[in-house]
């Protein structure tokens, strides 16, 4: 395990008490993103939505961790059996992190266990009955330290391996790492031909492990099961005609949240689900020149949308929205960019409320994709930001710890000729 505390340059824009990053013995080859580009508040959008002011920042406290932006522990290629794919935080601050090992068309799942100072506690994999393609799609922690694992799992339909599909199983692991049981979802309540390989999305509620599954032109559909593996409801949530499902999330109750494109124009669309599987409210806006980037439930019954813009070929806009629970915009923000492209790859809401986001940045005059991490507080303010220069070429996956502290997995540049890309996982102050 690698720790380091002076390897990051931290902006820290709104905090009054911080003014002033950490000190920085090495130099970044970006340094801070323009702070110029980003709104300081709350601003309406261009497409014509109406303005309905910022919201009231959210006045849960965190209990202390460490300062913004500092790094306090991290591992690379060497200390990760392969990438990270998925990351949460468990009671008392733990951290799992599942990813894939080995060679690409037949890769095992892992589940690893970290101690809040970044330590192993314990690590497993998971193969395939058919010894295939074994891939992580989501993980989750329940109150009581149970570890669940959404996994999509490749079958053979053919003894010659010519003909495969896939289906998504569930992985249940006792809080020191012993596997309590596998569910599969074999019986569909549909035909598939033969080349189903459906994504999905997990969540814990109380007793109840939620999952989404969706494949290519299939219903998509929620199910529930039980603590002890048993399926107890499978429902087909109600999207609406023409709409294409793109990204897909679930709230701490447990309802859906959807985001894709709808219309022949390409339009931007997402929506929000109940539990019992009906729209609850949706939003279309935009066309083909707009894209989305996530979305994210904000913990309040409301949603984060990231979307980008075209404003002219090869140049975007990037924007950040928080909608309420009646599907109300609250307000927009810019997200800061310059001339390079931005990637914003995903979020994680704090014990506080406000929002951890993460992803890259590739400026022109650099060869390397920049990660970026920014936390925002629930009024849009943005609160700091840094970004990291030696070599990342994106930011996959984050999660939040119980003090608000970002923890968070990329890709490691490593130098060679020609240069590989190696897993690396991190935790960083949050303010």
């Amino acid at each position: 395990m690698t720790r380091a505390t002076q390897l990051f340059r931290a902006t820290i824009l709104l905090v009054p008490a911080a003014l002033v990053a950490p000190a920085c013995e090495l130099p970044t080859k970006l340094g801070d993103l323009p702070s110029d580009s980003a709104t300081d508040g709350p601003t309406s959008s261009e497409e014509g939505d109406d303005d309905s002011g910022g919201a009231e920042t959210d006045s849960a406290l965190c209990v202390e961790g460490g300062p913004a932006g500092e790094l306090a522990w991290s591992h690379e290629r060497d200390e990760l059996p392969g990438f990270v794919l998925g990351l949460v935080t468990a009671p008392g601050g733990d951290v799992v992190a599942v990813g894939s090992q080995g060679e690409p068309a037949v890769r095992d799942a892992y589940v690893r266990k970290y101690d809040p100072a970044g330590a192993l506690l314990w690590s497993r994999t998971y193969a395939g009955a058919d010894g295939l393609l074994d891939t992580p799609l989501g993980v989750a922690v329940d109150a009581a330290g149970f570890v669940h694992v959404l996994v999509q799992e490749m079958h053979a339909l053919s003894q010659d391996g010519a003909s495969f599909d896939a289906r998504l199983v569930v992985l249940r692991y006792t809080p020191d790492g012993a596997l309590a049981w596998r569910w599969e979802h074999m019986e569909l309540p549909f035909a598939t031909d033969g080349s189903y390989q459906p994504i999905g999305e997990l969540a814990v509620v109380g007793d109840t492990v939620v999952v989404l599954e969706h494949g290519g032109g299939a219903p998509l559909l929620r199910l529930e099961l039980d603590a002890s593996g048993q399926l107890l409801a499978q429902i087909e949530l109600e999207v609406p005609p023409g709409v294409h499902v793109e990204r897909m999330a679930l709230d701490s109750d447990g309802s859906p949240v959807l985001a894709g494109e709808a219309g022949q124009n390409g339009s931007v669309w997402f929506g929000r689900f109940t539990p019992a599987g009906a729209l609850a409210w949706d939003h279309q806006f935009g066309d083909a020149d707009h894209g989305i980037d996530t979305v994210l439930p904000d913990g309040a019954g409301g949603v984060y949308l990231a979307w980008q813009r075209v404003v002219v070929a090869g140049t975007f806009e990037h924007r950040l929205r928080r909608y309420g629970a009646d599907g109300a915009e609250l307000w927009t923000v810019m997200l800061p960019v310059s001339d390079g492209d931005l990637v914003v790859a995903h979020g994680a809401v704090r014990c506080d409320g406000s929002l951890l986001l993460t992803g890259s940045l590739d400026l022109p005059q650099t060869e390397d994709w920049d990660m970026w991490i920014a936390r925002y507080a629930g009024d849009g303010t943005q609160q700091w930001q840094l970004d990291q220069a030696f070599g990342f070429r994106e930011g996959v996956r984050i999660a939040a710890t119980p003090e608000g502290d970002p923890v968070i997995s990329g890709l490691l540049l490593d130098s060679g000729d020609p240069p590989k890309t190696g897993p690396w996982l991190a935790r960083f102050g949050g303010g």
